[in-house]
């Protein structure tokens, strides 16, 4: 009696226990990045009252053993890693992933592991936690834009987006051209068209090249010779050292050759810089004159005014130039056993000696998980299967309890045998 008592106690501990999972799990239900507990039971040792006998020559069979349970222990409590559905929230800080990995947060010199994305910008433009305030890792671009992520990702690998910062300005360099050349002009005819340019203090100049048809040099081809004008000045003379150049196109009206360049010396204490056309997207047909500058790469002052993160982690940033530029690259850390990680509370977790290593990759890398932006990871808690798991987990403790209720009464009959 005494022996089912205790086996019904340990009964009675263990679905307590598992009732407290549950109650944890229903509790975390809307929990961002959540991930439920399962608690799996485990039989005790068994009390042996005799041995198994193999079959006797008098010809009796074999004896199977004869064994009583001690009761019940647990078994595992397991973190679920299943993802959790997604919600979109419109916030362009809030971040999700999509398969396997985890955000890293630095703080001080720990970093933590979270699937929680609930990501704001705090006073110095850094994406931090919401909820900590520990920073979100990852690969800090250089002031050019590119982004290194082969360098080691530490507890200070902070990224940032500082809004409102402004971008030096650029003098441009080259300008594109595309559209068509007339092949029916006849030689003296001209067609001019204005580029706006930037020089080193991102001040606008505006350029405007003129386009004459030329005699041809050689049979089978055509050529046209261009002159440029500066903020309205005087154009420069064909053949100039600078601000002037050639075009020649074959029979088909495809351009076999360019030339030329143009010098800007402009009055307001900028540097002189020098421009370089590219003529490569213009063509020779008959038609009309569609010839303009498509794309130049100067651009004056400009703030960063917005910002946009990619499935791959990167974050752009766009300024009030029209200039973009990427700003750093997001984090994800892989684990061998992510079951084997240990929460520390806040949504996080740290590595184990059962969980192995993070390997730290960018997103949709060697298997790693693509980032959604604007989206939070929900918990992956199913209240159906935890309402139906409350409901057996319950009848499993009342069962043992009435366990101990019977080995009680019988005890106490026993002692009554005296009377």
């Amino acid at each position: 009696m005494v022996q089912a008592m205790y086996s019904a106690v340990s009964g009675v501990q263990a679905h307590q226990t598992r009732l407290d999972a549950i109650g944890n799990n229903i509790a975390n239900v809307n929990t961002v990045g959540y991930k439920a507990a399962q608690v799996t039971f485990q039989e005790q040792m068994s009390n042996t009252l005799r041995g198994a006998s193999m079959s006797q020559s008098s010809g009796s069979g074999g004896v199977n053993p004869m064994q009583v349970g001690l009761g019940v222990k647990l078994g595992a409590i397991t973190t679920m890693q299943a993802q959790g559905a997604l919600q979109q929230t419109g916030k362009p800080s809030d971040l999700s992933l999509q398969g396997d990995g985890f955000f890293l947060l630095g703080g001080g010199d720990v970093t933590t592991y979270t699937r929680d994305g609930a990501f704001v910008l705090d006073a110095g433009g850094n994406l931090v936690s919401a909820a900590t305030g520990q920073k979100l890792l990852g690969w800090p671009a250089q002031p050019d834009g590119t982004v290194d992520t082969s360098v080691p990702v530490t507890a200070n690998s902070s990224l940032r987006i500082p809004l409102g910062t402004m971008t030096a300005a650029k003098a441009t360099g080259s300008i594109d051209f595309g559209g068509n050349l007339d092949a029916g002009a006849t030689v003296g005819d001209t067609y001019t068209r204005t580029a706006q340019v930037f020089d080193s203090l991102g001040n606008a100049h505006e350029v405007a090249f003129r386009f004459q048809r030329v005699a041809s040099a050689a049979p089978g081809t055509s050529g046209w010779e261009f002159t440029t004008s500066v903020n309205g000045g005087a154009f420069s003379a064909p053949g100039a050292a600078s601000g002037s150049g050639t075009l020649a196109f074959d029979a088909s009206g495809k351009l076999t050759g360019a030339t030329g360049s143009v010098t800007v010396t402009p009055a307001n204490g900028a540097a002189p810089f020098t421009i370089k056309p590219d003529f490569g997207g213009v063509s020779q047909l008959a038609g009309e004159y569609t010839t303009n500058a498509l794309e130049q790469d100067g651009f004056p002052l400009g703030a960063l005014q917005s910002y946009a993160i990619g499935e791959d982690g990167t974050i752009n940033g766009v300024f009030s130039n029209g200039m973009s530029r990427d700003l750093g690259r997001i984090a994800v850390a892989r684990f061998a056993n992510e079951t084997g990680l240990e929460k520390i509370g806040a949504n996080q977790f740290r590595p184990t000696a059962n969980s192995g290593g993070a390997l730290v990759t960018p997103p949709d890398v060697s298997g790693a998980g693509r980032v959604s932006a604007g989206y939070l990871e929900q918990s992956n808690v199913s209240l159906a299967d935890e309402f139906s798991n409350m409901i057996i987990t319950q009848r499993g403790f009342q069962a043992n309890t009435r366990i101990v209720t019977a080995a009680d009464e019988i005890l106490q009959d026993l002692i009554q045998m005296k009377r």
